[in-house]
């Protein structure tokens, strides 16, 4: 409803009505820390008994607080609702017995349109970020937000490919299930406090399944058109009928169909799933080739090879597996109580915990690693809540209109990191990567596996986070570290197809707590910088562990940044735990002199996006 009446009253800009004063629905940013919406404000639909009391209430408020626009936009919606009569019903009502103020119905296009013939350039407008608060429930659903994240790539792989090949197989069942997953705001309001009824579960299931199938759909799609890209296999090969069942059991595939979707070209790093352990390289179709490393399997991860692989922009090509004796060092033994890892980029040394040491940028010719920092470099870090009022300490839900809940910023948390119970299991050096497998434990994570993987062949490193995660019912928070020596840095985050500063190119009364990454995030200081690309868990904070701060500026302390992989805080619409094995990638790229941002774009185009692999026969 629109309020159309002369008003002396002057708040300043729209957007800043919600947060700020904490009471004006005109386009708020943030409803948790102002009212639900007009209609929990005002009583509508309740009728004009209710309705008409509090809105005149409001508007002598605002008046009190000084609102400067000649109209005013009662923003009456929630979560999904349906169009309601009731609304038509009331207006129409209140223009006919009361008159004045008048109302009218409004879409906001109508609002503004007016607001802006009233006021012309009088009316502010703003080109900013606006990180938002409903971004948590990321965290909440670890497991299918990673399959989310992997299928908006496969989908930019997906329209590359039918490009090429001049396929027309429609991609929206596809884009229909993702876009119903990634709209957050339906299911169980209990899912939290009450994680095992059945509204929870079958609220879950019914939401969750949607990304399955848009998964499933993607990678069953993208399999056929890339193995369509191969030529057929050579006349020895055609006329090969055996059984599969009559090769060795390791030997897999021996023939990879491969296409670069991106618009430049392609370099990094491919896993072969399931190559043979025999296969020691590749020989392309461009006549390049590439040594293949197996890296054995873990508690967490079957056995892998790997590749660096360069493909030239748009370009298909064939890879023949080749055969040999690996070439693998495996150790468990450090030197002076240290082990290090070396590449053409990269010197890494670390202790017997798998506490990092140091890691030096040889091209920078400096220590990037903030020993002074609380946790270290690829440490998981668990928090919970000491006080039995556990997610109410931070967010106090309420159910009555005025207001619908509380914002509280005294919270007691207990962290604790896995680095105090860890060991170093493995080092692994080969033509491809050098690797450090760490060990470790934490309550209700019966193991953590983190790996740093140092490639030979690219400016970048990798840090591999995995996790058997039991249920824990209560408030949890899951992080992995990572502390930069900079001096003064500053924040970029990439979101949204767009690269803005934290703090100071947001709107005020967005999200400082946490920060939700499409691409990368970056520390920048004056004379270096870190960037760190997501690829499963797009939660990130920075400087510090700032949740359930509620705060209305950022302050960078330490270029630290912190991956929040799993939380279980919001009572609605996401799962009250978190439970089974979780996986989660982190390419992490250096520099010295001012930031290389077609870089960190080009790594996370190399990490998330990558090549359509199959194999073909």
């Amino acid at each position: 409803a629109m309020v159309s009446k002369p008003l002396q009253l002057p708040l300043g800009p729209f957007w800043w009505v919600g947060p700020r004063g904490g009471r004006a629905l005109v386009w708020h940013t943030d409803w948790r820390k102002g009212w639900y919406g007009a209609c929990h404000v005002l009583g509508m639909p309740q009728g004009l008994e209710v309705f008409g009391p509090k809105l005149l209430e409001y508007l002598r408020l605002l008046e009190s607080e000084g609102y400067p626009y000649q109209v005013l936009l009662l923003h009456y919606a929630a979560d999904n609702y349906p169009p309601s009569a009731d609304v038509a019903d009331l207006v129409q009502t209140w223009n006919d017995e009361v008159g004045e103020p008048r109302l009218r119905l409004s879409t906001n296009r109508n609002f503004f349109e007016r607001l802006r013939a009233l006021h012309g350039d009088d009316f502010p407008s703003h080109q900013l970020a606006w990180p938002d608060w409903w971004s948590e429930g990321l965290g909440s659903a670890a497991y299918e937000a990673a399959l989310s994240r992997e299928t908006h790539c496969r989908l930019r792989r997906l329209e590359a490919l039918q490009a090429r090949l001049g396929d027309t197989d429609d991609l929206w069942p596809i884009w229909e299930d993702l876009l119903l997953f990634d709209e957050h705001t339906w299911g169980s309001s209990n899912m939290g406090t009450e994680p095992h009824s059945y509204r929870s579960r079958a609220s879950w299931i019914h939401k969750a399944r949607h990304v399955y199938l848009a998964h499933d759909r993607a990678r069953r799609l993208e399999e056929r058109l890339t193995q369509r890209l191969a030529p057929p296999a050579g006349a020895q090969a055609a006329e090969d009928f055996r059984d599969q069942t009559v090769r060795a059991p390791s030997s897999g595939p021996r023939r990879l169909s491969l296409f670069n979707p991106l618009a430049g070209e392609f370099r990094g790093p491919v896993t072969l799933a399931g190559m043979g352990a025999d296969v020691t390289s590749l020989h392309l179709s461009s006549g390049a080739q590439a040594a293949v490393q197996l890296s054995p399997a873990t508690a967490l991860r079957p056995a892998e090879s790997r590749a660096v692989l360069a493909v030239p922009a748009g370009t298909a090509v064939t890879a023949q597996a080749n055969t040999d004796t690996p070439e693998l060092a495996l150790t468990n033994d450090p030197v002076g109580g240290r082990y290090r890892l070396q590449t053409d980029f990269w010197s890494v040394e670390c202790d017997a915990s798998g506490r990092l040491l140091s890691l030096v940028d040889k091209a920078a010719g400096r220590e990037m690693l903030d020993t002074r920092a609380p946790w270290g470099l690829g440490e998981v870090i668990r928090e919970t809540i000491t006080s039995a009022e556990d997610r109410a300490a931070v967010w106090e839900r309420g159910y009555s209109f005025l207001p619908y809940a509380y914002r509280r910023s005294d919270a007691n948390f207990a962290r604790e990191g896995a680095l105090t119970n860890a060991r170093v299991v493995r080092v692994e050096s080969g033509p491809v990567l050098e690797a450090l497998l760490v060990e470790s434990e934490l309550p209700y994570l019966r193991r953590i596996e983190t790996e740093v993987r140092l490639w030979r062949e690219l400016p970048w490193l990798e840090v591999e986070v995995r996790l058997d995660k039991q249920a824990y019912e209560l408030y949890e928070g899951l992080y992995v570290a990572f502390p930069f020596k900079l001096e003064g840095a500053r924040a970029l985050v990439h979101s949204c197809d767009a690269v803005f500063e934290a703090e100071t190119q947001q709107l005020p009364g967005t999200c400082r707590d946490y920060y939700a990454v499409q691409d990368y995030v970056a520390m920048v200081s004056d004379d270096a910088w870190a960037a760190v690309c997501p690829v499963e868990a797009p939660l990130m904070q920075l400087g510090a562990l700032t949740f359930g701060r509620w705060a209305d500026h950022l302050r960078l302390d330490r270029a630290c940044l912190y991956s929040w992989l799993v939380n279980n805080f919001w009572y609605t619409n996401f799962p009250g735990y978190q439970l089974g094995e979780l996986t989660f990638r982190f390419a992490i790229a250096t520099g010295a002199g001012s930031f290389d941002q077609d870089r960190a774009r080009q790594i996370a185009e190399a990490t998330r996006v990558g090549l359509s692999v199959a194999a073909v026969e």
